[in-house]
C-alpha cells in the first residue's frame, strides 16, 4: 500500500531499456483483462511507454547506478455518460529514483529533438501530473486515461474519440 492506497497492480522493473517493452506488455494485458477498448488501450500504453522510457533514462541520481522503475495501476470511476452509463478511467503512476529535469519538461513543443515525452503524454491522456518530491523521493508521474465505458458498455458521447478513430 502506498499512502493508504492499495493498487490493483504493481510492477517493479529494473531500470533498463528492455523494461519498457515489458511495461507495455504488462499494462496491455492488464487492460485487456478489464475489457478496455482497444483504441483507448493503445493510447494509454503509448503514454506509459513514454513515461517508463523517461524513468529508465533518468531513474537514478547522477552518477548512481540505475535501480528500478515502479508502475502502479488501478481503475477509478469517471463521471457518468449522458446516457447514464458508467464510465471509468485508468490511473497509472510511474515512479523512479531520479530527479526531474524541468528544462526538458516545461514545454509542449513537439518539434524539439528530445524532451517531448511529457507533451505527448498530455496529448493522449486526460491528465498528467508530475511530483518531483525532492532528492529522497525520486520522480512520480501520474497519468489518468480518458474515460471509457464500463465493461460491456457501449461507447458514449462522453468518451472522447480521437478524430482519426471517430
Amino acid at each position: 500500500m502506498e499512502g493508504g492506497h492499495e493498487w490493483a497492480c504493481r510492477w517493479c522493473l529494473p531500470a533498463r531499456p528492455d523494461s519498457v517493452r515489458l511495461a507495455r506488455d504488462l499494462l496491455h494485458n492488464w487492460l485487456d483483462r478489464h475489457q478496455w477498448p482497444e483504441d483507448a488501450a493503445e493510447d494509454l500504453v503509448l503514454a506509459v511507454s513514454e513515461a517508463v522510457t523517461n524513468a529508465v533514462e533518468h531513474a537514478s541520481p547522477a552518477g548512481a547506478p540505475r535501480e528500478w522503475v515502479e508502475i502502479n495501476a488501478d481503475l477509478v470511476p469517471a463521471p457518468h455518460a449522458p446516457d447514464g452509463g458508467p464510465c471509468r478511467q485508468a490511473r497509472v503512476v510511474i515512479r523512479d529514483e531520479g530527479q526531474w529535469r524541468p528544462f526538458l519538461a516545461d514545454t509542449d513543443d513537439l518539434a524539439r529533438p528530445r524532451g517531448r515525452g511529457p507533451a505527448l503524454i498530455r496529448s493522449i491522456t486526460a491528465r498528467l501530473t508530475t511530483d518531483t518530491g525532492g532528492h529522497d523521493r525520486g520522480t512520480w508521474m501520474t497519468l489518468l486515461s480518458h474515460p471509457v465505458p464500463g465493461p460491456g458498455g457501449r461507447p458514449s458521447s462522453a468518451v472522447p474519440q480521437r478524430p482519426d478513430r471517430a
